[in-house]
């Protein structure tokens, strides 16, 4: 089966591991992030709805976040690329929210719902 990694968690960047400690501890910009990729994931899963898929069981640890240089991306998409054939390039796509909090204009937030083993569709 063809996968690849399409980032961490929304619980992996915003709540505490079993250890209770962030793996990206919250500070200033946490929240604002935070807001940010939840709007993101209200705005895909209002989408989905729309078209009549339900996911089946989405919460935090079955959504993915990663941040994509803007450019980069566009330089994706000019070549014919989809979002989900990106090719992977650690100078332009990060995992970081810090990265992204540092120079929110320069990257998208691109978020994607995994495990999809409960989805459904009705017409």
């Amino acid at each position: 089966v063809y996968t690849r990694f399409c980032g961490l968690t929304v619980a992996d960047l915003f709540l505490p591991n079993k250890l209770g400690r962030n793996m990206f501890p919250p500070n200033r910009w946490s929240s604002q992030v935070f807001r940010h990729v939840i709007q993101k994931v209200c705005a895909s899963m209002a989408g989905l709805q729309q078209k009549g898929i339900e996911h089946g069981h989405p919460h935090l640890n079955n959504i993915t976040v990663e941040f994509i240089d803007k450019e980069y991306l566009a330089s994706e998409k000019q070549a014919g690329r989809g979002i989900n054939s990106v090719v992977f390039s650690r100078e332009h796509i990060t995992w970081d929210p810090s990265v992204y909090a540092g120079d929110p204009q320069k990257y998208e937030v691109v978020v994607r719902l995994i495990d999809w083993d409960r989805a459904s569709y009705r017409n």
